[in-house]
Order: structure tokens, then sequence, then C-alpha cells
């Protein structure tokens, strides 16, 4: 069966790989519909009507995290550091109440 190479970036601290470009293998079968050697006219319910799983092909290692990873490892920090803080004070914060001018529907 056909397949794609996924050439990109491959981030070794968290493992996500991120695709800069892409390349159809073809498989030169007249039974895949991908290929170039499947006839235009075939209706046949035989043929293989799903890729293979793309196979990725690091061109770049970065020694980071992705954007994705980062971000979410520094909102995560955060969060951690306001958790931290109200435990510290012994109560949650509270949410504003109608007088404060946040308005409450009714009804």
């Amino acid at each position: 069966m056909c397949h794609n190479i996924v050439y990109g970036r491959l981030h070794k601290p968290c493992g996500c790989f991120i695709a800069m470009s892409t390349e159809k293998k073809d498989c030169n079968s007249p039974q895949c519909l991908f290929s170039t050697s499947h006839p235009p006219t075939c209706r046949s319910r035989n043929c293989d009507s799903m890729m293979n799983v793309p196979k990725q092909v690091p061109i770049r290692i970065s020694p980071v995290n992705c954007p994705d990873c980062t971000r979410d490892k520094g909102e995560r920090a955060r969060i951690n550091a306001l958790k931290d803080a109200w435990r510290a004070k012994g109560t949650p914060p509270q949410t504003p109440a109608a007088s404060q001018g946040v308005q409450s529907w009714s009804g």
C-alpha cells in the first residue's frame, strides 16, 4: 500500500514531532487506489482504499521541548504556584459577588 513520508523536527525532551513537509511513496500496485498504477476506470471494492501509516523522518533534532509542551509546562507551573499561594492563605479565592460589578442571571 502507498504511504506518506513526513519530514519534520523531532523535539527530543518531549518526543513531539512537528511536520515540515510530506511526500507520497507510491507502492505501484494496481490494487491500491492511491497508486499511479491503479486504473482510473476501476470500480472494484477489493482494491486497497486506505494508505499505510505515515513514516516520520526527522530532518531536524531539537534539544528543547516543542512550543506546545513549553507553554503547557509554564501554564502548569503558574497554576501550581497559584494553588500553593491559596493553600498558604488557608482559603481558596472567593468569586466576586453581584454587588462588585458582576451581573447575575435570574429566572
